[in-house]
């Protein structure tokens, strides 16, 4: 058993490594695209997305890239306070008995700023992606 537990640390270790470092295009855009930024925690979102995640100026944040290098979104936490009005008024009615819990705002290459509500109802936590006028974002 202990043969074992050794052996498939051996296994695993090296592939959670390879999993935390992106490929150089994908380093390089991120340094050209925030290059102040020194702690970073990298991952996989899909086969062929990057994301980092990181704190600027105490915010959190996170920047997802394809494995070419080119920057597709960034993600940054604001107050939920900060939603825009029309974003607000269709939470309100649109989904009573939850609350708000977090918001972020997502810049994207497509020169499109969405924001992700994240709305509670009991222990249950869904996301639900809006475009600037609160209309939902497909």
């Amino acid at each position: 058993m202990k043969s074992l537990k050794i052996i498939l640390t051996v296994l695993i270790i090296p592939i959670a490594l390879k999993a935390s470092t992106p490929p150089e295009k994908v380093a390089q855009a991120m340094k050209q695209k925030f290059p102040n930024i020194k702690n970073m925690h990298w991952g996989k979102e899909s086969k062929n997305e990057w994301e980092a995640e990181f704190t600027y100026d105490g915010v959190e944040m996170s920047a997802l890239f394809n494995t070419d290098g080119e920057w597709l979104e960034t993600e940054t936490k604001i107050p939920t306070t900060n939603l825009p009005k029309e974003i607000s008024k269709v939470i309100q009615a649109n989904y009573k008995g939850q609350t708000l819990v977090g918001v972020d705002r997502i810049e994207t290459n497509k020169n499109e700023t969405l924001y992700e509500a994240e709305l509670k109802s009991g222990i249950k936590i869904k996301e639900v992606v809006f475009n600037s006028d609160g209309t939902i974002h497909k």
